[in-house]
């Protein structure tokens, strides 16, 4: 799947050294037109090339990965941003039934993919993401 350079926004790269281990964190953001649908696994798709996932990261590294979500409060008024381990799995009740929806990610040498996919495949399609998704990775491992 190709890209384009406007598609994925980088928001920094940091580099942290000490106690042996190595540390790199990245944040993305994708824009809610760049989803892709996977018609064969019904769910979207974003595949960036990523070419700090070397064979050796790949292989020998560790990777950490969150997204950015609002959540509402409580009092059913105020909303606050969150960031959520990946795989986010969130259950929404509907009119009609509730359905659970996954935000996952899959990594593989030089790429990242990252997905949205709801547990009974009938919810989600092509034109569902309605807004953008900030995704913060980490990535760490021994020099």
């Amino acid at each position: 799947m190709l890209l384009t350079a406007g598609a994925l926004t980088g928001c920094g790269n940091d580099y942290y050294e000490g106690g042996g281990v190595e540390m790199s964190t990245d944040q993305f953001t994708i824009l809610a037109e760049h989803w892709k649908w996977n018609p064969r696994y019904r769910r979207l798709e974003y595949v960036h090339d990523w070419k700090q996932v070397d064979r050796y990261m790949y292989e020998d590294g560790v990777v950490n990965c969150g997204v950015y979500v609002w959540e509402e409060s409580t009092n059913g008024r105020d909303e606050y941003e969150v960031l959520r381990s990946l795989p986010f799995v969130h259950s929404y009740p509907d009119v009609d039934k509730t359905y659970t929806r996954t935000i996952g990610y899959d990594i593989s040498p030089g790429a990242i993919a990252f997905y949205i996919q709801d547990s009974d495949l009938a919810y989600l399609d092509e034109d569902s993401v309605d807004q953008d998704y900030t995704f913060k990775i980490s990535l760490f491992w021994r020099p």
